[in-house]
């Protein structure tokens, strides 16, 4: 059997798990914050599309507790596997996401460039509005 490997993040996130759930489950909001032409069927069995060769299935979706999808990309083997967690911290909420079933610690290196941009742009879409491009993402990076 051939090793897989894993990548968890936690982020929490100054706005109402209801806000939260939203940013992923809506695909214009979600497209706000990835800077992606996002395009979803929400639901169990539905797929999505963020128009750059990647995508995948909704494998299981519980209303503001929990999504999990198959993260479908031309340079990744087919496999991976999002499972993101949401949990009301009261007036802010603890999103959870974790990666697994990934090919290769590369694969785990990008996984956790691409997602902490993801989820930092995010936070900074729901507290302030203003969502962080990856480049402004890059550039903050090289200069800590």
């Amino acid at each position: 059997m051939e090793q897989t490997f894993n990548t968890s993040f936690e982020r929490q996130i100054n706005a109402a798990i209801e806000k939260v759930w939203q940013a992923w489950a809506d695909a214009s909001l979600w497209s706000s914050w990835v800077f992606m032409n996002m395009k979803t069927d929400f639901r169990v069995g539905g797929r999505y599309d963020n128009g750059k060769d990647e995508g995948g299935e909704y494998l299981e979706i519980v209303p503001m507790q929990k999504i999990k999808f198959t993260w479908e990309m031309k340079r990744y083997r087919p496999g991976s596997i999002i499972e993101i967690e949401f949990e009301s911290t009261g007036q802010s909420t603890l999103c959870k996401l974790l990666h697994s079933n990934l090919q290769t610690l590369n694969d785990v290196h990008d996984a956790e460039l691409g997602w902490n941009w993801a989820l930092y742009s995010m936070q900074c879409f729901l507290e302030t509005g203003k969502p962080v491009s990856w480049e402004a993402w890059e550039n903050k990076m090289v200069l800590s």
